[in-house]
Order: C-alpha cells, then structure tokens, then sequence
C-alpha cells in the first residue's frame, strides 16, 4: 500500500505515540515527582477525540464488549482494531523514535493511521491541547472530557513555559555602574529574518556579562500583572 508523506520530528510523533498508547492501555496514570507512574492514581479512558486535517471530527471510542477501539466518523463505525493491536503499533513506534533523529517518516505507522482515518501528527495550532480524552473518573463516577498536553523526553527538552513579553520578569542589578549598564544593553546579535538580517538583545551574552562581572539579581516583580497573578495562583 502507497502511504501519504508524513513527516515529524522526535517530539511531533510522539503525540502520535502518545495516542496509540492510551487507546492500548485504556488507562492515564498519574505520575509523582520523578515521573514515576503511580498505579494507584488513574483515570479509565472512555474515548479519544481528534480533529483531523480535513477538518472532520474523529471519536475513537473504547469498546470493552468487543475489547476493541471503535473509529467514529459522522456517527458511523469506519474501523475496529483490538486494544493489543494499538499496543502494539505504539511499542513499535516508539522504538522507532528513539532510533531516528531530525525528521523522518515511518511508513508502517503512517500505513495505520490511514486505515484508522488519522491524518496528521500534531493538534491544530488554535488548539491549547495536544490531546483530548473522555475519561471515567473512579473516584467521582463522573466522565468528563479533559485536555492535555504532551510533553516528549524523547528529543530535546521541551519547555514547560513559552517565553514572551507577556512573561517578563524585572530585576535590578545590584552593584552595576553606569559603565556596566551601557555594555550590557550594547551587547546585541544579527538573525536573518523575511527582511534581511535584523538586530536583536543577546540576552546569552548579556547574562554572562552580568555573571562575569559579580552582578547581583535582585527581583522585583513581574512585568505583566496578569502572569503574576497566575504565577501566585499556582505557587506551591
């Protein structure tokens, strides 16, 4: 069978990973400090939702009568694999990531994605979640539908937090003189951009000249009052 040219990175297929592997296990464990799963923290999987490239909204609904992931498409059943099956095609994906780097195709898991109509690797942009499940909660008897983000160990260290100007922080610098401060703000870089080469803080070298020189950081707060107030929310 002639697959469709799908191509990521490390990171961009393991949402795909991520996928195959909860429809196979049925289950999210919670995880404690080290990221350790702990078995005694879950939530049962009662469906997966995609938005697809054409636009078209996907359910992948667990049935444990036929124990088996059901595709829904339009409220129709297109395709019926068993769980071992999804198990299967995750454990083989990974191992595929893990030996692969920069981008690059799988041709095996591209082939299934096509028969279980997924279409693409990643969440569209406007979307704040990687992925979207309806899951039974144990502990509640309720079965709400959560959005997650993922986050892969298996390429480079992904951020936690997207810096912007929204999430500035001030500090003084303490000690530094006149002098001091017209270096630092000379300090700049060129990066190649639509309109040619443009000029931007080196930020990397602007801190090692403050670490060189003894600076001392004093904070004092955050630039954006909206982010200070999420930052106190989820203080610990």
């Amino acid at each position: 069978m002639k697959t469709n040219k799908i191509s990521g990175n490390r990171g961009e297929w393991s949402e795909i990973y991520a996928f195959l592997k909860l429809l196979g296990d049925r289950r999210i464990y919670g995880a404690d400090s080290n990221l350790d799963a702990r078995k005694d923290v879950y939530y049962d999987i009662n469906k997966i939702v995609r938005e697809e490239a054409t636009g078209k909204q996907i359910e992948y609904v667990v049935n444990d009568d036929l124990k088996s992931v059901d595709v829904i498409a339009d409220g129709t059943v297109k395709m019926r694999f068993v769980f071992e099956k999804y198990a299967e095609e995750a454990e083989y994906l990974f191992g595929q990531i893990c030996s692969h780097e920069g981008s690059f195709t799988i041709d095996r898991t591209v082939e299934f994605m096509e028969k279980i109509s997924c279409t693409k690797l990643k969440s569209p942009p406007k979307d704040k979640t990687d992925i979207v499940v309806g899951v039974h909660d144990y502990r509640t008897g309720m079965d709400p539908i959560l959005g997650f983000s993922i986050k892969s160990n298996l390429g480079n260290p992904s951020t936690l937090l997207n810096a912007s100007g929204a999430t500035n922080f001030i500090f003084e610098l303490k000690g530094a003189t006149d002098e001091d401060l017209k270096m630092i703000n000379s300090l700049f870089e060129f990066r190649n951009s639509k309109e040619g080469l443009k000029e931007h803080s080196d930020l990397k070298r602007r801190a090692q000249y403050i670490r060189d020189k003894g600076i001392d950081l004093e904070f004092i707060r955050m630039q954006s009052d909206i982010f200070e107030s999420n930052m106190t929310i989820i203080d610990t």
